[in-house]
C-alpha cells in the first residue's frame, strides 16, 4: 500500500511538471541571395533555465534541432546560440553545464536550392526550475511564402 501511495505521489507530481510549458518559443526566417537563416526566439519564465547547445554527453539535455523534412534547401553548420550562455556547475551530472535565463535566442543556416521550399522540423530542449525539469518541443514549418526576403546590396 505504501508503494502504491508513492507511486501515486509521483505520477501526480510528473503530470504536474509536465503539464507547465515555461518555455515559449517563435521564429523567423530571411533569405538573402541563396543563403537562409531561421532566428529562433525563447521567452522562458521566471524561475525556470534552458540549456544550451553545448552540454557534454552524460548531462543533461541541450537544446537541439531535428529537420524532419526539407526540400529545395540544404542545412548548413548546425544551431548556435547568439547570446552568451551563462554556466554554471551541477552536482546531478558532476559538470559544469550552460543555460539560458529569461530569454534565449538561437539561429541555424541553410543554403536555398529551388524557388520554393520546405522546412519541416522541431527544437528539443529542456527547462528546469524548483518543480523539476520539463522536456518539450517547439515544431515549425517554413516556406518561401513565410520568408522575409533581404534585398541584394547591389539592388539599385
Amino acid at each position: 500500500m505504501k508503494k502504491l501511495f508513492l507511486s501515486l505521489l509521483l505520477l501526480v507530481a510528473t503530470l504536474q511538471v509536465s503539464a507547465q510549458q515555461p518555455v515559449k518559443f517563435d521564429h523567423e526566417v530571411t533569405v538573402n541571395g541563396a543563403e537562409g537563416k531561421i532566428a529562433f526566439h525563447a521567452t522562458i519564465e521566471e524561475g525556470y533555465y534552458m540549456y544550451s547547445t553545448d552540454i557534454p554527453k552524460g548531462g543533461p539535455m541541450p537544446i537541439t534541432i531535428r529537420v524532419k523534412e526539407s526540400e529545395g534547401v540544404e542545412m548548413v553548420g548546425k544551431l548556435t546560440p547568439v547570446d552568451k550562455p551563462k554556466t554554471k556547475y551541477e552536482s546531478a551530472f558532476n559538470m559544469k553545464v550552460s543555460y539560458f535565463e529569461n530569454s534565449a535566442n538561437f539561429e541555424q543556416g541553410f543554403k536555398v536550392l529551388a524557388d520554393d521550399f520546405v522546412i519541416k522540423g522541431y527544437l528539443r530542449y529542456q527547462a528546469c526550475g524548483a518543480a523539476g525539469c520539463v522536456p518539450d518541443r517547439y515544431e515549425f514549418t517554413i516556406t518561401k511564402a513565410g520568408v522575409t526576403v533581404v534585398p541584394s546590396a547591389s539592388a539599385n
